[in-house]
């Protein structure tokens, strides 16, 4: 049924010249606390959700990176042992950009816009947090972490690889799909 022109003018027009009706102030209230928490939603929600994500991911790249100890794989492809060859230091910091990229990449992708700002409003605070809870999680499995500055170069490496890769996610999600 295709319906002309002046139809939809007469229907704004009925529309325009109804008498407003203002909404209860307690039904008010509630949308715009809804409407508030989806684009502002809370850090702690967005943490978790890297959180859940990072727990594949991390695994993930654990059968070509063993981290700590803590690996899933012998195989040919082993981050570790190349980065080794440029001495411990190099080892870490890249060890730790490549436990985190992966995560980034995929947040970067799959979180929604409101989350990824919220991410990008505390740079670099989400990755050591999650950086922290998976040394806790890896000390759980029998990792060998000695506390002191080639652990800090490691977290460096995971801060450094979180932010830059998210940001490098972003772009490229922007750029496919907006």
């Amino acid at each position: 049924m295709k319906e002309s022109f002046q139809y939809w003018v007469k229907d704004f027009d009925v529309f325009l010249n109804t008498t407003p009706v203002t909404p209860p102030l307690a039904l008010s209230s509630r949308v715009l606390l809804q409407i508030q928490n989806k684009l502002n939603p809370a850090f702690s929600l967005v943490l978790t959700k890297l959180f859940l994500l990072h727990l594949v991911a991390g695994s993930m790249t654990l059968v070509f990176c063993p981290q700590f100890g803590i690996g899933f794989s012998n195989n040919a492809f082993n981050v570790m042992h190349f980065l080794t060859k440029f001495g411990e230091h190099v080892c870490m910091f890249g060890c730790g950009v490549f436990f985190v990229s992966l995560s980034a990449l995929l947040a970067a992708l799959s979180l929604k816009p409101e989350e990824l700002r919220v991410l990008k409003r505390f740079p670099g605070l989400p990755f050591l947090i999650t950086a922290l809870v998976s040394t806790g999680l890896l000390l759980c499995f029998g990792a060998e972490i000695t506390f002191g500055s080639i652990f800090l170069i490691w977290l460096l490496g995971v801060v450094t690889g979180g932010t830059t890769t998210l940001e490098i996610g972003w772009a490229l999600r922007k750029s496919l799909f907006e």
